[in-house]
């Protein structure tokens, strides 16, 4: 294999490695965080939300109402709601396995219910 067949090798490589990683890099928020409408109003998407969640078992350890949060400190936002979500079943199983660990970070699971002016 002549020098220049493999320099190019070496190179379509590195262009292919680094051209992935800005791929998955610019593609993950999309893959991590899922938006969604709701077709109901804000307060009802809230109580909605605190419902279906004790029927299917979550609890609901903390509630950050963000916009209250920022009032205080004298910020007007529109209404924003992050409820922290625990199955405590589905984070046995997470807890049980050393090699999930990695994930508890992002435990208790996040939704945020926000107002989209």
């Amino acid at each position: 294999m002549s020098r220049n067949t493999l320099f190019g090798l070496v190179i379509g490589f590195v262009l292919g490695v680094t051209s992935l990683g800005w791929v998955a890099y610019e593609s993950a928020p999309r893959v991590m965080i899922l938006e969604d409408e709701s077709q109901l109003s804000y307060e009802e998407t809230v109580a909605t939300l605190k419902q279906a969640a004790a029927e299917q078992g979550w609890k609901i350890p903390k509630v950050y109402e963000l916009d209250k949060t920022m009032a205080k400190a004298g910020y007007q936002v529109e209404p924003v709601t992050v409820f922290e979500l625990c199955h405590v079943e589905h984070a046995a199983k997470v807890l049980a396995d050393a090699e999930n660990r990695v994930v508890t970070s992002m435990m208790p699971c996040r939704v945020s219910v926000y107002v989209d002016g």
